[in-house]
């Protein structure tokens, strides 16, 4: 824990302290913690807890300075809640929102190049090989549809964070040409009775875990959201092409195909991946720890994305009849 604490701590802009005599309440955007003093050392507490708004003092000056304190085990706690960052003349190094999204976009392409070793079993080659199985495809225009039902959702607290009018305002268009794009794949399933709204269906895990974590990147870490977005928006034309060729192959209706080619032609039209680069661009400085973290949320994004491709063919195509997910 030592080794990853700020060297500099001081506490994330946003922390509110509000001290009593016996206790101190810290609260950041809905959470925090409530922290009970003891009596012989409440003081220093105090003035540490004083010290952590300021910033500056490295971490073996606190420890010198509050020696009745257990300093390193109070810095790890506060750290463990998302309460610490390093004060902005520590940090060794940062980044350009346009370096930033471009180091995003190589860990995506690292993460998707590895990510076959663990999910060898994918639609996409299973299509490019022009074998998918009609249930893989209809389960395919499923999970898509969850995506594009409820992302509009999940992308709603990002609205309330935007760094400046111009950001929010692109969030706010993107957001906008995101809702109702699902009647398209309404459109699409009803044509061979499948109807989502009326009789509720259930998405793969993966599917899930893609729209929580952007629902929680969007509400707690808006950085992490603007660089997953490009993720689920990359164009995808083989992909694309090839769902279409095995669909004709099965002698699906051209109904269930249109609205599925179409959405993802008003997606590459619209530039929807240009999203998180034009977000970044409006982004001045952007902390190794911030990029750390943004890094993280890509390869998150991207594995669920991969573990995705593979669930599909697992469910949907492991028998004849097509098996839904009801409640």
């Amino acid at each position: 824990m030592t080794a990853s604490l700020p060297r500099r701590p001081v506490f994330r802009p946003g922390v509110a302290l509000h001290m009593e005599p016996r206790e101190v309440d810290l609260t950041y955007r809905g959470g925090g913690c409530l922290i009970e003093l003891d009596e012989a050392t409440a003081d220093q507490a105090r003035d540490l807890l004083s010290a952590l708004r300021l910033g500056g003092s490295t971490r073996e000056e606190l420890k010198s300075q509050y020696r009745d304190l257990e300093v390193e085990t109070i810095l790890g706690q506060l750290d463990a809640q998302g309460l610490l960052t390093d004060s902005p003349g520590a940090a060794p190094s940062g980044f350009t929102g346009g370096q930033a999204y471009r180091r995003a976009r190589r860990r995506y392409l690292t993460t998707m190049a590895k990510a076959g070793e663990f999910y060898p079993r994918q639609l996409s080659e299973r299509l490019f090989q022009g074998t998918a199985a009609q249930t893989e495809l209809i389960g395919y225009a499923i999970e898509y549809y969850h995506v594009v039902a409820h992302c509009p959702r999940v992308l709603a607290p990002a609205l309330a964070q935007a760094d400046d009018h111009k950001s929010m305002m692109m969030l706010r268009e993107f957001y906008q040409s995101e809702m109702n794009h699902d009647r398209m794949l309404i459109r699409s399933l009803s044509t061979l009775g499948i109807d989502p709204v009326k009789s509720a269906l259930l998405p793969l895990p993966s599917t899930f875990a893609m729209m929580s974590s952007l629902g929680v990147l969007a509400a707690t870490f808006p950085l992490g959201l603007k660089a997953a977005l490009f993720v689920l928006e990359e164009p995808q034309p083989e992909f694309n092409e090839s769902f279409v060729k095995n669909c004709k192959r099965l002698d699906l209706p051209d109904a269930f195909i249109a609205p599925i080619a179409q959405h993802s032609d008003v997606n590459e039209g619209e530039s929807h991946d240009d999203i998180s680069a034009d977000l970044f661009d409006r982004i001045e400085y952007v902390s190794p720890e911030e990029m750390q973290e943004i890094e993280k949320a890509v390869s998150d994004m991207a594995e669920q994305l991969a573990a995705a491709g593979q669930e599909i063919t697992d469910w949907y195509g492991a028998e004849r009849r097509l098996r839904l997910r009801t409640p």
